[in-house]
């Protein structure tokens, strides 16, 4: 199985939750540009528009 295969249940797990992508955001972006994110907005989209090409389409669950 590769890594990718293996971390995928996790992934779609950690991403499935608003406030848990919220407290990643909050995490990882600059203060100064954490003041310009609305968190409130937050929305999950359809897998169909997540794609690791750039191209479309994807087997992730949740984008954001």
């Amino acid at each position: 199985m590769d890594i990718m295969a293996a971390s995928d249940p996790a992934n779609k797990l950690i991403f499935s939750d608003d406030r848990t992508v919220a407290d990643l955001l909050r995490g990882f972006v600059v203060a100064q540009w954490q003041e310009e994110l609305d968190f409130s907005t937050l929305r999950k989209r359809p897998a169909e528009f997540i794609g690791g090409g750039g191209g479309g389409g994807g087997d992730a669950q949740a984008d954001w």
